[in-house]
């Protein structure tokens, strides 16, 4: 099985800023918090550093259990997802330390600006997935099931440490993971896209996710 790298710059990269600033300025639409967030916006792009790995494995479903050859994992909802998959993409990515240096700077400085580093940098490591499973699908021919990350539904966050040691992380992306199993850089994301020669229902792939409080919910 072969480990797959990608790297993107910035200008590859486009999240919907007007969506997330009208998100933000719902209940306060000043000229200060659009100069906040457009001096955010402008520091945040200047420091990513997208990097990726990814390795396409096999997939076997039998109820909630799900064996990929390398591991197997019991999960009800993942299994759900790959319901029509012989393969699965098996991903980490990361936008890099640098929005973590920014937010740090700024939760002594402006709260505020602290704020909206964390949505900026989160819009930019959900674009910098969507963008690397656009390439998966183009260099397939396969469509991608919406991506089921550990800690999602009932798939257990400690499943987080074999796709860790699957892609090598640490040093293919610098991608690290703490005891408590916290990813650093914070703007990294790993999961399991499943791979299909039909199309999926284009509902939104938030809505296969019971998790309302997470930061890269778009609804």
């Amino acid at each position: 099985m072969r480990l797959f790298t990608a790297s993107a710059v910035p200008e590859e990269i486009q999240p919907d800023f007007d969506r997330l600033y009208r998100r933000i300025s719902a209940d306060n639409n000043s000229s200060e918090l659009l100069s906040a967030f457009s001096g955010c916006f402008e520091e945040c792009r200047s420091v990513i550093a997208p990097k990726a790995c990814y390795m396409l494995l096999p997939v076997k479903c039998c109820g909630s259990e799900l064996d990929f050859e390398v591991f197997t994992i019991s999960s009800a909802g993942l299994s759900k997802n790959f319901s029509d998959s012989e393969l699965c993409a098996a991903m980490g990515a990361t936008v890099g330390i640098g929005i973590d240096r920014v937010i740090a700077k700024y939760s002594a400085l402006s709260p505020l600006k602290a704020w909206i580093c964390q949505l900026v940098g989160a819009a930019y490591i959900e674009s910098w997935c969507d963008l690397l499973c656009e390439r998966i699908k183009n260099e397939t021919g396969l469509f991608l099931r919406p991506r089921y990350s550990p800690g999602y539904g009932d798939l257990q966050l400690t499943e987080q440490t074999k796709l860790f040691t699957l892609l090598d992380l640490p040093k293919r992306c610098g991608i690290t993971l703490t005891e408590t199993l916290i990813m650093r850089p914070s703007k990294s994301v790993t999961a399991f896209a499943g791979l299909s020669k039909r199309p999926y229902c284009p509902v939104n792939k938030c809505s296969l996710c019971n998790k309302t409080d997470c930061e890269y919910r778009n609804d």
